[in-house]
């Protein structure tokens, strides 16, 4: 299994990037200072060529960069 990862600036995702991670831990670059940024993880395995996800996202978590 893996993770997919979604950070955005605004609660509602709308627009967010995805990062798909493989491990537990995921750095991320680029990240404005002084912002409030907010994230949720899915899971998600390969079946073949195509990622089979699990139906329903975390529970949404936010941090603030310094």
């Amino acid at each position: 299994y893996a993770l997919r990862l979604e950070l955005y600036l605004k609660k509602n995702f709308k627009g967010a990037k995805s990062k798909y991670v493989t491990k537990t831990k995921a750095t991320l670059s680029r990240l404005k200072a002084d912002k409030k940024y907010f994230f949720r993880v899915k899971s998600y395995k390969k079946n073949g060529s195509k990622k089979v996800t699990a139906k329903k996202w975390s529970n949404v978590k936010s941090a603030k960069i310094k």
